[in-house]
């Protein structure tokens, strides 16, 4: 029976892998090619174990169901031999999750004349192309995410068009399996299979059949999906059974026994006893069906077996239909695959349209040349020689400032949206290019045409990339390449040709024009078709065949080029004579012999080639762009070394902003090479070797440490170790940090002059802690000053306790020494050399953060040949004694080490005679903090060093300039504010390094979750501005849990325990976060009502938590000076 509709299951971040994959065919070349796709291409199949499986006879084809137990017997002796059984057994499949695909073949009725459908080219994100049998598997994989163990079946006979993000199918494993249908109007289902409520598929209904089932489904017709899922019991079941004659006969085994190829259908045969209520003589049969496939007394005694071995266990259950959310595509032509190429659907999980879309992320594989000037190239990186594409919508728009394409080709944003391209519009994709003229309406596949060629309004080329000279592609022309066992050949014809009407037949054509006119006049019929076939364009000889001995001929490649523009020109270029030269081929020759294998291993390269070009045209924007898919593609197939050294080329000829790019890039692919044998991503960076390349960079000199970088690199993964690779890789994110650590040094850092305090007196510094209110990450760098909104953040100072918690304390020594005391109560370390200074960049080192301000402000330096400590300090006057405190505990999120090293530039400067004002301390803090390698961002000294409620700012730009301006806010307003405000210490700390370094890493790989999410950040500050000025305290709290959500998606950094306190006052806030960037330390809380501390209190009485009073504070940083 029908399941009746639940309650949607959430989607699941990622779908579990499957544990086999099978690639069942009618050939084995097919299914190698299509397992060969699958690996370049599918991240499914990166922990399956893949399988080619072809039908047991090269000459009889045992059907769907057939192909379905062949396929278990392959998967069944598989998993015995892994698990050393000597005989086959069913019982590892029970805990197996399998997926069959079974490839339609390309009998006509495809997209690709020569081709199966699951080899097609199709538009996908993120990485621009897919082909059929990708797509198929990601659906499979998102529908049956929740299986646990069972056969999945998907034929590529047509695709699903999905939602972006489907809930995978929930079902009762008691129950046979479930099989899928979509909804389609009874027009639409005629020639389909339709389900009825039993799941039992009748192909070809009559008009009453499908008006029937179109009212027992509410208006639509349910057609069968050619998507299924079977119990694991089922699959199990039916491998047991396959040994019986005659279902022996569908199986490698059967037919190597002697017995004849047995077909049977999967519907109609093999899973009716599991669809049916009645006995097997009242079962509705296609006895038509059956005979015209041949199947005799042997089909009869089959099913006979099914139906016994089926009906014999009542626990398999039956079979349940499952109406999906989806739409039904069916490439029935190339006319369909043109169609689809340019106006994809408007929902699909995977197919991708190419025009440009505010609600899609933009991943870079297209519209990068309309942003790239020939000016901003840096000096010394060769341009591409030509114009690639990932999936690029096209059109007439002059651009002549372009780097590397024709006046005449203009790339519009081709990212992944779900509205049709605009009228007129073409489509290139996975293309190479170069000075091409494209007209309008036309589709581009996995080409690579040569400068000055033009394609004529409504043309569709496929594959073409044999031509050798500029070509004039007449308009409406359907051509594909088609890479044979022996060559390779260029197949057209016109779009309104019918490729199998006979030539006597008045409405038949070839190239728009009557085959009576072209035999009478140019073509000779008596060389065109052989004895006993049809006089049909499918089986006329008409194309010169390029074979592999003339393709490595200039002179060959020519002549054959010639003779194929003759063809299409009917006789304008080229000779006759020169046409009959050439052995020419058929469409149905051109299906007989082609490469399956080849055809793949070429679109591979050629993705390959592009997606290179992609990154490099991406990574020169130097915006934030999604490349993770490209970079996958070439780091796990043999371009690695092409990959590593174009970033290395790009890296060295760079600004520090871009080589950052570059430099992450490579460490992406380092990571991903290595995959998860190579351990954890994160990890140190400070290995001897490396830190000597690295050094170059700390001085600007970026290509000497690329070249220093690229040699250690080539050395330490020259054996292509894992856990080498990712040692690498983490080096490299070393070098990522070196390069952002010398963008944020370029903000400007002014001190006025001042007179030096006396010896014994004492510069006192204290400040307030910092809340942040929203807008946090987009504070950090480089996404402050790669985002093109810049940063944001609204932050308050506040006291916690009644007093603030931070400060620092210097004065000037007679004694040329240092004496450092970074907590309250705790002994001084004094230093009088400068070897207990050079570890200031450790952040774990005593005292490292008062060696960097010392440093920073010139107390001493380390540079080459820099006099002794004792000699640099009698030379400034005399030694500092430097005291800090925070009376917060480590990990609290209320920025305390960066308002304390604010603290401590700020007393230390004015000890050794430099003042600094507020907003210079924030700049000052940020090259502070790059020396101590912890990186971070600007919001914590702002928000400690201004008073009360701030916007905090910064520009996307380098240099970078960071802007504090304290919102106007009544005295009164800020006190209201305070009594709403609750601040608990939940006792769990974090590191917030740790947290930055995984941001970062997403950042730079483009994640656009990350990037999405940054855009929210800075628009929920906006609103938090606007609620604050107007203190509207219930929107305050809703901008708080907003911005509590979006940290979540930065980094996901709530602790259990973080959870469980949320959940017992959520009744009691408006809104609520973790300070800082998560993962412990204190939570703010915005109360509904006023003073509700010990309401708060008691809802948490049961936590190990802490309160803790707090208020704005309306002073900010405070500075006196204490005689001895």
């Amino acid at each position: 029976m029908r399941e009746p509709a639940s309650a949607s299951p959430e989607p699941l971040a990622s779908p579990p892998p499957w544990d086999v994959i099978v690639v069942s065919a009618a050939s084995q070349s097919l299914a190698n090619a299509a397992c060969a796709a699958l690996a370049a291409s599918s991240p499914h199949v990166r922990h399956a174990r893949l399988l080619a499986v072809a039908d047991p006879s090269p000459t009889h084809r045992v059907g769907s169901g057939g192909a379905v137990l062949n396929a278990l017997l392959a998967v069944g002796e598989e998993l015995s031999a892994r698990a050393g059984l000597s005989t086959l057994s069913a019982a590892p499949l029970l805990s197996t999750r399998l997926l069959i695909l079974q490839l339609a073949a390309a009998r006509g009725g495809t997209p690709h004349p020569c081709l199966p459908q699951a080899l097609t080219a199709l538009p996908a994100r993120p990485a621009g192309v897919a082909s059929g049998v990708c797509l198929c598997v990601h659906a499979a994989s998102l529908l049956f995410a929740r299986l646990r163990a069972g056969v999945a079946v998907a034929s590529t006979a047509s695709l699903l068009a999905l939602p972006p993000h489907p809930p995978p199918l929930e079902w009762d494993e008691r129950h046979a399996g479930l099989v899928l249908a979509a909804p389609l109007p009874p027009a639409a289902a005629a020639p389909h299979g339709v389900c009825d409520a039993s799941g039992r598929v009748a192909y070809r209904a009559g008009e009453a059949a499908l008006a029937a089932a179109a009212a027992a489904a509410g208006g639509a017709v349910p057609v069968y999906a050619a998507v299924l899922c079977l119990s694991a019991a089922v699959g199990a079941r039916l491998l047991e059974l396959h040994v019986l004659p005659p279902l022996d006969a569908c199986t490698c085994r059967g037919v190597d026994s002697g017995a004849p190829p047995l077909r049977l259908e999967l519907h109609e045969d093999v899973l009716a006893p599991l669809a049916a209520a009645e006995a097997e003589e009242c079962a509705p049969v296609a006895d038509e069906r059956r005979q015209a496939r041949g199947a005799g007394e042997g089909g009869r005694a089959a099913r006979r077996v099914l139906w016994e071995g089926l009906r014999a266990q009542p626990a398999l259950g039956k079979l349940q239909l499952r109406v999906v959310d989806c739409a039904f595509l069916y490439l029935h032509d190339s006319g369909a695959h043109q169609r689809l190429l340019l106006a994809p659907p408007a929902r699909h999980a995977l197919l991708a349209s190419p025009c440009g879309s505010e609600e899609a992320p933009d991943d870079g594989s297209g519209s990068f040349l309309s942003e790239q000037t020939r000016e901003a190239w840096p000096q010394g990186v060769r341009s591409p020689p030509r114009l690639h594409s990932a999936t690029l919508p096209l059109g007439h728009i002059a651009a002549p400032r372009l780097p590397y394409t024709s006046p005449h080709l203009h790339l519009f944003n081709p990212v992944h949206c779900w509205t049709p391209p605009p009228l007129g519009q073409s489509v290139a994709l996975a293309c190479v290019l170069y000075g091409v003229r494209v007209g309008t309406g036309c589709a581009l596949v996995q080409c690579s045409l040569a400068a000055g060629t033009t394609v004529g309004d409504g043309a569709f080329l496929y594959g073409v990339h044999s031509p050798p000279t500029p070509t004039n592609w007449p308009a409406g022309l359907v051509a594909h390449e088609v890479l044979l066992t022996d060559g390779a050949a260029i197949v057209f014809r016109h779009s309104s040709d019918q490729v199998h009407l006979d030539a006597s037949d008045g409405a038949a054509t070839f190239l728009s024009r009557p085959w009576e006119a072209l035999l009478e006049a140019d073509l000779p019929s008596h060389s065109l078709w052989g004895a006993g076939v049809q006089h049909s364009l499918w089986h006329a000889t008409l194309f010169p065949l390029l074979t592999k001995e003339a393709r490595a001929s200039r002179w060959g490649l020519a002549s054959w080029w010639r003779a194929v523009r003759w063809l299409f020109t009917m006789g304008r270029e080229g000779s006759l004579e020169e046409w009959e030269s050439w052995e020419r081929v058929s469409f149905a020759d051109c299906a007989e012999r082609v490469d399956a294998l080849a055809t793949v291993t070429f679109e591979q390269s050629l993705a390959c080639e592009v997606s290179l070009a992609v990154l490099r045209a991406q990574l020169l924007r130097g915006a934030p762009t999604d490349l993770r898919a490209h970079i996958r593609r070439l780091a796990e197939g043999a371009s690695l070394a092409s990959l590593l050294a174009t970033l290395d080329e790009l890296a060295s000829a760079s600004p520090p902003q871009l080589a950052a790019r570059a430099f992450a890039a490579q460490a992406e692919a380092l990571a991903m090479r290595a995959g998860q044998a190579g351990g954890l991503r994160s990890g140190p960076a400070s290995n001897a070797e490396w830190v000597g390349a690295l050094a170059p960079l700390k001085e600007g000199k970026v290509g000497e440490a690329t070249a220093a970088l690229a040699a250690l690199r080539d050395a330490w993964t020259a054996d292509g170790q894992p856990r080498q690779l990712v040692r690498a890789a983490r080096h490299y994110e070393g070098a990522v940090a070196e390069c952002t650590s010398l963008c944020v040094k370029s903000c400007a850092v002014h001190a006025a002059p001042c007179a030096p305090l006396p010896q014994g007196a004492w510069v006192v510094c204290e400040a307030p802690c910092r809340v942040d209110l929203a807008g946090g990450w987009s504070d950090t760098p480089p996404i402050c000053y790669e985002h093109t909104g810049g940063g944001r953040v609204i932050n308050a100072a506040i006291t916690v306790d009644g007093a603030c918690p931070i400060g620092a304390k210097c004065r000037r020594l007679a004694l040329p020494i240092l004496r450092f005391s970074v907590d309250e109560g705790a002994s001084f370390l004094e230093y009088s050399t400068l070897g207990g200074l050079t570890d200031y960049l450790s952040p774990l080192a005593p005292a490292a953060l008062v060696k960097c301000v010392c440093l920073f402000c010139g107390v001493f330096s380390l540079r080459a040949h820099a006099p002794p400590l004792e000699a640099q300090l009698r030379a400034a006057g005399g030694g500092l004694e430097v005291a800090s405190w925070s009376r917060l505990p480590t990990g609290s999120g209320l920025g305390t080490s960066s308002i304390l090293a604010a603290a401590l530039v700020r007393c230390v400067g004015r000890a050794t005679g430099k003042e600094y004002a507020p907003s210079e301390l924030t700049h000052a803090v940020l090259q502070v903090e790059q020396m101590l390698t912890t990186g971070g961002g600007w919001q914590d000294q702002a928000g400690g060093l201004f008073p009360a409620l701030k916007r905090c700012s910064s520009a996307a730009a380098l240099p970078l300039a960071v802007e504090a301006r304290v919102l106007a806010i009544p005295a009164a307003a800020l006190r209201l504010l305070s009594s709403h405000l609750a601040l608990v210490y939940t006792g769990k700390t974090r590191l917030a390094r740790n947290l930055l370094q995984d941001v970062l890493r997403r950042w730079y790989s483009g994640n656009p979750c990350i990037l999405a999410n940054v855009r929210e950040l800075v628009e929920n500050a906006e609103a938090m501005e606007e609620a604050l000025l107007r203190m509207d305290i219930a929107a305050v709290g809703e901008c708080l849990d907003r911005y509590w959500a979006q940290k979540k998606v930065m980094c996901d950094a709530e602790p259990e325990a973080v959870t469980r306190m949320l959940s017992k006052v959520r009744h009691l806030v408006h809104g609520a976060t973790l300070a800082g960037a998560g993962g412990g330390g204190f939570m703010l809380l915005i109360t509904k009502a006023p003073n509700a501390t010990d309401e708060v209190a008691q809802a948490l009485a049961d936590e190990c938590c802490v309160m803790h009073q707090v208020a704005i504070d309306t002073v900010g940083l405070r500075t006196s000076i204490l005689s001895e």
